[in-house]
């Protein structure tokens, strides 16, 4: 989907794009040393600050995002979004408390 479309939509249009689109997503902690790689479309892994985690994108109609998954390279960019003691999420009341104290 080109970003140049999504940007022209409402704040709550593109949260209804996501929610048409994503069925489920699951975050576990993974091992790298110990635990296989996670396989298939929209699954990967993921270090975030210290910790690896192995995420898994379910969508609606994965095969239309099936060549996008296999084509991209799969990086965290929390390093660059956010603060480092802070979650960000649609709900505002969890944004206003720290996750960690």
């Amino acid at each position: 989907m080109d970003n140049r479309i999504i940007r022209k939509l409402s704040d709550e249009e593109q949260k209804e794009l996501i929610r048409l689109l994503v069925k489920e997503i699951t975050v576990n902690h993974f091992d790298p040393e110990k635990d296989r790689d996670p396989a298939g479309v929209g699954a990967f892994k993921a270090k975030i600050r210290t910790r690896w985690y192995a995420v898994n994108i379910s969508l609606y109609a994965n095969d239309l995002f099936s060549g996008i998954s296999e084509n991209s390279v799969k990086s965290s960019h929390l390093k660059s979004i956010g603060s480092g003691g802070w979650a960000r999420t649609s709900n505002q009341v969890v944004n206003s408390h720290l996750l960690y104290h």
